[in-house]
């Protein structure tokens, strides 16, 4: 076993920690500037000279990088009024400026600032909007981007095609606009998409405009899932055909971003109109808007996702095991991960092959309306690779109780995840953190030992691990290993050197069952692939998996 020294480990965890960046600043600033571009006429309001300090200035603050509180913004135009206004809103960082919901207050703002003829708040505030509607426009969000374009080139070494030939999607495309504009066709091309648009006046009608601010995120986000669509097919044609074009992956990034900058030119179009009309727009309160917002979905269909289009055709309506899934949203982050999307993939595709029913559960439905019932469906399998907090603590908090509520009943949990939970009874009490994990690099002596109890030959067997932990962790957190205990059945262990961990076990009262996905996320093992998406597992993992997943389906197994 390799040991990674302590520096690169330090760094290794402070890469763990940091949230995934979404748009570069060059992106951002690229956005703005075609935004303007749309709107010369905008020029009025925001002379040259302002416009370049809000690109310089305020575009690389109002991100998601480094969240800053709103009083500490450097060269900020607020006065005490205006931060306090925010605080009612509940606004109280730049990340907040972000979410959907702030574009009433974003407007109101600027707006004002039209208005009163004042130049740098109007290059804040028109840095505000144009940073917080690019995100939803942003195909690096997107599971089959970041998968495709982001985890599989990171693989060392290359997978590998059905016939064996070694593949790299290493440089292969981009989802950034800005890299797009690196080749000699896309400006012509941008100009061609955009020659037509003119801004237009949305509104009149203050109430109208609230509407329409919150819920354009939305449409802005599914036409941007159809974009990401084609960029994804385009780098998996480009990886394992003869066709190396990335053409239609540029083009995809190209009008995806265009959607976004049309929106923001229309808007500052209408702010203009309203501050010369004098026409009153005050936002309406935060609760307010909550309850406005909440009428409408803020999650797009799961069913445009390539990962989940075979996954929604093949369900039964009737499934005995229920998959969680949690479909993209315009807030911020999501609860369970959106590579999550890339677990339910497989898991999915396996209980296909196998002739095995289920059905899949939408998280926001289910937590609105009905959670099945034990009966109804005996075992439940939730994919989780980041369990973070939306909507403040509402949706996880909720997500416990429903689950606490359906074990009760007697339902039983398998949760494939990186993190822990307070709902897997002796397993919850066993879990501890997996970090050692990631000092592991391969020494070709590493292997996943799978447990005679998943046998048919009631002997163990293993499977040589091809990649470290490490190499996962940008997009998969290593999570957690489970403590040796008298309750818990041990399924899968990570063996290296004379060490023992294990990664996947299950109650001996049949409870609930605990697999780290890190052994199940595509390319851990060797593999050759016929196609990236959907997502399958290697056929070994596969028949791990689908034991252990018998063993919670019939109670008497162990």
């Amino acid at each position: 076993m390799k040991v990674i020294s302590k520096n690169k480990f330090f760094l290794l965890m402070l890469a763990l920690a940091m949230p995934l960046m979404a748009r570069s600043t060059e992106d951002y600033q690229l956005l703005l500037k075609k935004t303007i571009e749309l709107y010369p006429e905008f020029e009025d309001a925001l002379p040259n000279t302002s416009l370049s300090n809000s690109i310089t200035s305020f575009v690389p603050v109002i991100t998601n990088k480094d969240v800053l509180g709103i009083s500490a913004i450097p060269q900020s135009p607020l006065d005490n009024k205006d931060i306090a206004r925010l605080k009612e809103m509940v606004i109280y960082n730049t990340t907040r400026l972000l979410e959907p919901n702030s574009l009433p207050i974003i407007f109101e703002m600027l707006t004002k600032s039209i208005a009163a003829q004042d130049s740098m708040q109007i290059g804040f505030w028109t840095a505000c909007l144009s940073n917080n509607i690019a995100n939803y426009s942003d195909l690096s969000n997107l599971a089959e981007i970041n998968y495709l374009a982001e985890y599989i080139p990171a693989l060392a070494p290359d997978l590998k095609n059905s016939e064996g030939t070694p593949i790299s999607m290493r440089g292969s495309a981009s989802a950034s606009f800005a890299d797009v504009f690196k080749h000699d066709l896309m400006d012509e091309l941008y100009q061609k998409n955009n020659a037509s648009f003119k801004p237009q006046i949305i509104t009149k009608q203050a109430e109208y405009m609230t509407t329409f601010l919150l819920q354009r995120p939305v449409s802005i986000l599914k036409n941007s899932q159809l974009h990401a669509n084609k960029l994804a097919q385009n780098l998996q044609r480009a990886a394992l055909t003869e066709d190396k074009t990335t053409y239609n992956g540029k083009l995809a990034v190209l009008k995806s971003s265009s959607a976004s900058i049309q929106t923001t030119a229309s808007i500052l179009r209408t702010a203009v109109e309203f501050a010369k009309n004098k026409i009153k727009y005050t936002s309406p309160s935060s609760k307010a808007i909550t309850e406005l917002a909440s009428k409408h979905s803020q999650a797009i269909a799961p069913e445009l996702s390539l990962y989940l289009k075979e996954a929604i055709e093949k369900q039964s309506k009737e499934g005995n095991i229920g998959i969680l899934i949690e479909p993209l949203s315009t807030k911020q982050g999501s609860l369970l991960g959106n590579q999550t999307l890339v677990l339910a993939s497989q898991i999915s595709s396996a209980l296909i092959k196998r002739k095995v029913e289920y059905s899949l559960l939408n998280l926001e439905s289910i937590l609105r309306s009905h959670f099945p019932s034990a009966k109804q469906m005996p075992v439940l399998i939730i994919p989780c690779v980041k369990l973070s907090a939306r909507s403040g603590w509402y949706l996880q908090s909720e997500l416990n109780k429903r689950i606490n509520e359906y074990k009760e009943q007697g339902g039983r949990i398998m949760w494939v995840s990186s993190h822990s939970v307070n709902f897997l009874n002796e397993l919850s009490r066993n879990l501890q953190s997996a970090t050692s994990l990631s000092n592991i690099s391969l020494d070709n002596s590493e292997e996943i030992m799978v447990h005679k109890v998943l046998n048919a030959s009631g002997e163990e067997s293993y499977i040589d691990m091809l990649r470290s932990p490490a190499q996962f962790n940008k997009t998969l957190p290593v999570g957690y290993t489970v403590k040796d205990n008298e309750n818990i059945t041990p399924l899968m262990s990570l063996k290296f050197d004379d060490e023992l961990v294990t990664i996947a076990a299950i109650n001996n009262d049949k409870t609930a069952a605990y697999i780290n996905p890190l052994i199940l996320y595509p390319a851990a093992v060797d593999t050759q692939v016929e196609a990236l998406i959907p997502a399958r597992f290697e056929q070994s993992i596969e028949d791990a998996f689908m034991s252990s997943l018998r063993l919670l389906m019939d109670p008497n197994a162990l």
